[in-house]
């Protein structure tokens, strides 16, 4: 916006106090700082002294009374939290925007900087208030403008981490294909639904002490009249959604004793359909869930409002059937993915569609997520090829295509059948990578900073034992960077293969090659681990578990892969190693 606003030519830019005169209950005292469209200053009113925050309008056709609205509801929502210190009032003239708070003579900075200096018990006490205080807000659905959030809910991942799979434990409860899998914003709970219309909750926890528990912390079988595939956490960490293929879509709240019904809502499948995907997010007052039928139905839900529905729209059928949804991180637009390979951005303040794309080859749309840096950008899998692409809607172009498949690249002609359909993205200061596993049964770490380094993380349990040489290359095709993933024979020693020098053949080291496909894939970070989630099928043998508690004590650093198998679903525990 900043941009933006450098660019026009506004009228005289006037002094702080000129403004203040459009106000009449608050009289100029004092500058506190100023920029071209910017200005702070203190002020005197009926209660004492205020601080105003001035935003000259070089425009008058920016949306200012939408963003005035945002406020207030902030502003109410925080009146019960006793740590905040929110502004007061929001006004609009015609020159300028205000925003009023209290004014408080001496901040934290000046105290921690003049004598006596504050003992270790009292910043300590300092220390709890401010926690407190964020912790009031962040449970309101409401973040601190000053702190930045970090990727995967505040957790991150070591420099130059690159993992190693490594079996550890299974678990084994469910009686379906697992659907989906997902994880709670705060990394203590991760989630499970399947086939068998059960959904499951499991303790993040557990999973980095000496004696792993094999066992779910609660099921919820009450929605039993189909298979459920679609599964979303809310924001908060005590509630989930799940929706089945029976049109029935359920809030849940989870609780001590464990899952109990909050809300539900059933589909007309005639006009409708089931659900294909959802999302949930907190915007003030509001817990919205949205979420995409397979006849184009696109909802957002605000669980919080007696009337539930807070808007309603429509996807265009001639783009194909809608397949996945993903929405902004700042909720102001939103990404529907289709059978077709049709992409469509929906800007959610004026609910209408803004801009569209299409996979040159019409290919099915797996997977979608919002590009976590890049704006307006999103990262997609499409069916065949194991394509990942990250495409612009702004400038309506493919950016970046990783590329695993033995067609040539970005070949519309040629392509092989299998997709992705497990996705995890991290984009850090120093590590930009995506770990990729789908139909082929094999994971991939793909790095985007140095794609050469790009790795197999696991191979396919139909692969030959003797693997082929992967190497990775870059290069630019139409202006598009592809990432391409090719093989060559490995040079096989006089004899047969052979161990390193010194080293014995491991007998003991359980395989982690998979026997079918990989359905989904996520990430989690307890205390002491980083944990790789997946969804697949897969059968192995019980004696995994006495090698894998051993190795999870030496190298306290795992990975969990969740499998599925059409008769037995089970969840097995991967360790990472260091490079």
């Amino acid at each position: 916006m900043g941009n933006q606003l450098a660019g026009l030519a506004p009228y005289q830019i006037l002094p702080v106090d000129q403004y203040l005169l459009d106000i009449a209950e608050h009289q100029f005292d004092s500058s506190l700082g100023s920029t071209r469209f910017l200005k702070v200053a203190r002020t005197r009113y009926k209660d004492g002294h205020g601080v105003v925050k001035v935003f000259v309008i070089p425009d008058q056709s920016i949306p200012l009374a939408h963003y005035k609205d945002q406020i207030d509801i902030i502003r109410d929502t925080l009146v019960y939290a006793a740590n905040c210190l929110p502004f007061q009032q929001a006004v609009i003239s015609e020159r300028a925007a205000f925003i009023f708070r209290q004014f408080v003579a001496h901040n934290l900075y000046d105290r921690l900087s003049t004598r006596p200096f504050l003992s270790h018990i009292e910043k300590k006490w300092i220390a709890f208030q401010l926690l407190v205080g964020v912790n009031q807000a962040h449970k309101l659905g409401i973040c601190h403008g000053d702190l930045k959030a970090l990727l995967d809910g505040g957790r991150t991942l070591p420099r130059g981490w690159r993992p190693i799979g490594q079996l550890v434990a299974h678990m084994h409860e469910h009686r379906g294909s697992v659907n989906r899998l997902r994880v709670s914003r705060d990394h203590s709970l991760f989630a499970t639904c399947s086939d068998d219309a059960r959904l499951k909750i499991w303790d993040c926890t557990k999973m980095d002490q000496k004696n792993s528990t094999n066992r779910s912390k609660a099921t919820y079988s009450r929605q039993d009249g189909g298979r459920l595939t679609g599964l979303t956490w809310f924001e908060g960490g005590d509630g989930l959604a799940s929706a089945s293929t029976d049109g029935s879509l359920h809030v849940l709240r989870v609780e001590r004793g464990g899952i109990t019904l909050a809300q539900s809502r059933s589909m007309d499948l005639q006009e409708e359909g089931p659900v294909m995907d959802l999302v949930q997010y907190e915007a003030g007052s509001q817990s919205m869930l949205v979420y995409v039928t397979v006849k184009g139905a696109l909802c957002g839900w605000d669980t919080r409002a007696p009337g539930g529905t807070a808007w309603r729209l429509h996807h265009d059928l001639g783009l194909g059937l809608a397949t996945a949804v993903a929405v902004e991180p700042r909720h102001s637009w939103l990404a529907v993915g289709t059978s077709n390979g049709g992409l469509v951005c929906w800007d959610l303040r004026f609910q209408l569609p803004i801009s569209r794309m299409q996979h040159p080859t019409r290919a099915r749309v797996r997977r979608l997520a919002i590009h976590p840096v890049e704006p307006a950008t999103v990262i997609v899998s499409f069916q065949g090829n194991n394509e990942v692409a990250t495409l612009n809607f702004e400038s309506g172009a493919r950016l970046r295509v990783l590329w695993a498949s033995g067609a040539p690249a970005l070949s519309t002609s040629q392509a092989s059948k299998h997709s992705v359909q497990g996705l995890y993205c991290h984009h850090g200061d120093a590590d930009n990578f995506i770990l990729a596993a789908g139909s082929d049964r094999r994971i991939r770490f793909w790095d985007l900073d140095f794609p050469s380094r790009s790795y197999m993380m696991s191979w396919s349990a139909t692969d030959r034992p003797n693997h082929p040489v992967v190497s990775y290359r870059s290069q630019f095709i139409d202006g598009i960077q592809v990432v391409q993933e090719t093989y060559s024979r490995p040079e096989t020693p006089r004899g047969g293969p052979q161990t390193a020098e010194g080293e014995q053949p491991d007998l003991l080291q359980p395989s982690t090659s998979h026997h079918d496909c990989i359905s989904d894939l996520d990430v989690f970070h307890t205390s002491q681990t980083f944990v790789y989630l997946q969804s697949g099928r897969c059968s192995e043998n019980m004696e995994i578990i006495i090698c894998a508690n051993y190795i999870l004590i030496i190298y306290q650093i795992c990975y969990l892969l969740i499998f599925k198998n059409s008769i037995d679903a089970f969840f097995v525990i991967i360790m990472l190693r260091m490079y």
